[in-house]
């Protein structure tokens, strides 16, 4: 009996590579290939599944294989079996992909040999295959990867923030926390947990501790203090100080999308929050800024509550242009206390924004909202931004 694999993408692509090294001859099932139907996958007979994050646990096929009692896995948990490195995860609603680049960008300059895998770009089982002689991986897992973990090989976890998330796959803000805080029961020492969520425990294990607040002096002010607390938490269990952890933190490179200055034009500057796509993020990339601030939000609809935004924006954000699925949503859940205005696209807001703004105003793309719809993903969307925005300073010229 073999392997079926769920889906083409990025995770499925590493397992069947992982798969084949081992020599196996895994099967993908995925939609848009066509290349198997459900009528083959039934009249075949598999020892696993693995499934990729982005796979539907609605899906027919899915349906058909829990009823079989197949057992069902992902990529992460594929990798986690075979792994002989050290392993710390990270979790949590927003800035897991920055602090596990920080915690392993300062890692290394320490001497210990890292590796950031997992969500954060580069596949578990893509990993296993390059040879890498990394002393530690720091793992960034997503709340659909945890669905499917198993193994208790972590050395230990973070759990960064809950907030409401991805509600149109879990059903209740509960059911979403659930499987975040399930990290605590994979690990084999500690998980270290913001405040917030060590309240959402009822009872809390007795690994779990609250991360400790510090306050890192940096003129970074793209970092917020929350993760720099996170990553530091990370890099001090192998010795490294707080000294050392600020003096690091000015070569550090933060990756696209996330608070990223763009350009200034006339005065005006322009900031690329595109990874933002959940109403939480938002909310945060707005109180990191002094200055008035037009915001440009929206995108596909994943029944974000975005009343929220009233409270935080009333006294900071002059207008907010929305488009997309949500842009209706926005709309009429900001409309009695925030200036908001409903455009086409992308770049009609840009146009607008700009038009509308004055010598010191803050332009901010934060869509609140996940790209699909309008874009193939996050960085296609931060890219389109800035195109937008390059073809109207050359326009200035």
């Amino acid at each position: 009996m073999g392997t079926l694999i769920l889906g083409s993408g990025k995770s499925g692509t590493a397992a069947y590579k992982f798969l084949l090294s081992l020599g196996e001859k895994p099967i993908i099932y995925d939609d848009l290939l066509q290349q198997v139907t459900l009528e083959e996958v039934e009249k075949t007979s598999f020892k696993q599944v693995i499934i990729s994050p982005g796979f539907s646990p609605d899906h027919k096929v899915v349906k058909y294989l829990n009823k079989k009692e197949i057992p069902i896995i992902g990529e992460m948990e594929l990798g986690l079996r075979y792994t002989k490195t050290p392993c710390v995860a990270v979790t949590g609603t927003n800035g897991k992909t920055t602090v596990c680049l920080l915690a392993s960008f300062i890692l290394n300059q320490w001497g210990v040999a890292t590796k950031a895998v997992g969500n954060v770009g580069l596949p578990l089982t893509e990993f296993l295959l390059q040879n890498d002689p990394a002393q530690l991986l720091i793992v960034e897992t997503s709340s659909y990867q945890l669905e499917t973990m198993q193994s208790n090989n972590i050395e230990f976890g973070l759990i960064l923030n809950i907030t409401p998330h991805h509600l149109d796959r879990y059903n209740s803000f509960l059911h979403y926390a659930s499987t975040k805080m399930k990290l605590a029961k994979l690990i084999k020492k500690d998980c270290f947990v913001i405040k917030n969520v060590y309240e959402l425990w009822q009872q809390s294990p007795t690994n779990v501790k609250i991360i400790p607040d510090h306050f890192f002096n940096t003129s970074r002010k793209d970092l917020l203090q929350e993760n720099l607390c996170a990553a530091f938490t990370i890099c001090n269990q192998f010795g490294v100080t707080k000294e050392f952890f600020e003096n690091s933190l000015v070569d550090f490179q933060k990756p696209e999308h996330r608070l990223e200055w763009v350009t200034s034009i006339a005065g005006r500057n322009f900031y690329n929050d595109s990874k933002s796509t959940n109403v939480s993020a938002t909310i945060k990339a707005v109180e990191s800024f002094q200055q008035k601030i037009i915001l440009i939000a929206g995108g596909y609809d994943c029944l974000g509550d975005f009343s929220k935004w009233s409270e935080s924006f009333t006294t900071k954000v002059k207008k907010v242009y929305c488009y997309g699925d949500a842009a209706k949503k926005i709309f009429h859940q900001l409309k009695n206390t925030v200036d908001v205005e409903v455009l086409d696209n992308l770049e009609a807001c840009v146009k607008k924004a700009y038009e509308i703004s004055l010598v010191k105003d803050v332009i901010l793309l934060s869509p609140g909202c996940p790209s699909f719809g309008c874009f193939k993903n996050y960085e296609q969307r931060g890219e389109a931004f800035k195109n937008y925005i390059k073809a109207l300073k050359e326009r200035m010229l």
